[in-house]
């Protein structure tokens, strides 16, 4: 059996998304809100977040961006209890024992190899309840900043 290279898309604007501008396919998936509404509102957040999509783009593995993205949601959450996942990396969560979340011990070189693949899914788990939403985004290129910097209206 051939192991997936792309997500199954669920629609087809997620199947034309896969396919048009982007260097990076990235998945955010947000669980543990008290609602579907704030999941969607945390997800939506991080996925549209200039700072966490130029990171991705630079294989950077900066969870404190999507922490902090996550905290401009308006969604009452505690940081102490959330768990953030990268490029299938878990990088912030309680260690061992520990009834609070910090920076987890991190590989820097191998993060980095991680977010310079194809797809990179994010996962952020904020402990407050059941639900959970998923999105899909890209990364910023430089082209795609140029392009946006030079348009005018």
């Amino acid at each position: 059996m051939l192991a997936k290279t792309q997500p199954e898309p669920q629609s087809l604007s997620e199947e034309l998304g896969m396919l048009i501008g982007k260097t990076r396919l990235v998945e955010v998936v947000v669980s543990g809100g008290r609602d579907e509404s704030e999941a969607h509102e945390v997800a939506d957040r991080i996925a549209c977040s200039p700072l966490v999509k130029t990171a991705i783009h630079g294989g950077d593995p900066n969870w404190g961006r999507i922490l902090a993205a996550a905290g401009r949601s308006g969604v009452p959450f505690n940081p102490d209890h959330a768990e953030i996942w990268l490029g299938g990396m878990k990088m912030y969560g309680p260690p061992k024992g520990a009834s609070y979340s910090i920076a987890l011990p991190l590989d820097e070189r191998a993060a980095h190899r991680r977010l310079l693949e194809k797809n990179i899914p994010i996962i952020v788990d904020l402990h407050n309840g059941r639900s959970s939403q998923r999105m899909w985004t890209c990364d910023f290129t430089k082209e795609y900043v140029h392009i946006n910097a030079s348009y005018r209206t």
